[in-house]
């Protein structure tokens, strides 16, 4: 049968391949239908909603890695941001972890701290976010993930390359709207007020329900003239 995901198995065939022994194909088809529907209600800003969805599957299916890092993903969303790192850390604990689990995993450590906004953890991101780039460093979500990190250690010319990098690959508009964020509040860090509010006003537009732009939104729009921040001054 024909769908918004493409072309999904009946159920008298997901029937017949049970009887059969096909537990694998079961599995597979679950997990799958389950993460794009989570993907489909996270896009919609209905986090909870798929993050319950979530939890049913992993009653089923505790070790699938998908489920699980659609999980941890899903608590960034809800900004159980302790509970996010814990999750991901957890996964970067299972043996034998694919190295694009581990990319992924430590990209996302990464985003959650910035997220959390403690200063203090800002070189544990930057180890997360280098190692993750070393390993897969095309992934547009790396890109972006890495010069949010560097945003915040003040490193603004390398920010920018890797933010504009990944807002021209990034399809989805919450990602492209996330990247033009950070590249404003890096244009408001070094008082640049009128590029920011630009960068920011387009965020708006691509996003109007994104947490992380309405923060960097109020910064931008209603803080006070900053002190230009850079590397050398974090130290």
């Amino acid at each position: 049968a024909h769908s918004s995901r493409g072309v999904v198995p009946n159920d008298g065939l997901i029937i017949w391949r049970t009887l059969t022994g096909e537990y694998k194909w079961l599995k597979e088809h679950r997990v799958d239908t389950t993460v794009s529907e989570c993907d489909d209600l996270a896009k919609g800003h209905k986090h909870q909603e798929a993050f319950e969805l979530v939890e049913r599957a992993l009653m089923e299916f505790p070790d699938d890695l998908s489920l699980l890092y659609c999980r941890a993903s899903l608590l960034i969303g809800l900004r159980r941001l302790e509970a996010a790192l814990a999750a991901f850390r957890s996964m970067l604990g299972i043996p034998g972890l694919q190295l694009q689990w581990r990319a992924i995993s430590l990209n996302n450590l990464a985003y959650t701290i910035v997220l959390l906004e403690d200063q203090s953890l800002l070189p544990v991101a930057d180890d997360y976010s280098s190692e993750a780039m070393k390993l897969a460093g095309w992934i547009p979500h790396l890109k972006g993930t890495r010069g949010e990190v560097l945003v915040e250690l003040g490193r603004f010319t390398e920010a920018s390359e890797l933010l504009w990098a990944a807002y021209r690959e990034h399809e989805e508009a919450e990602n492209r709207a996330i990247n033009l964020a950070y590249l404003s509040k890096s244009a408001y860090l070094q008082n640049e007020p009128l590029q920011a509010m630009q960068l920011i006003a387009e965020a708006q537009r691509l996003d109007p329900q994104n947490d992380v732009v309405a923060r960097i939104s109020m910064l931008v729009g209603h803080g006070s003239r900053p002190q230009a921040r850079t590397e050398s001054s974090l130290n």
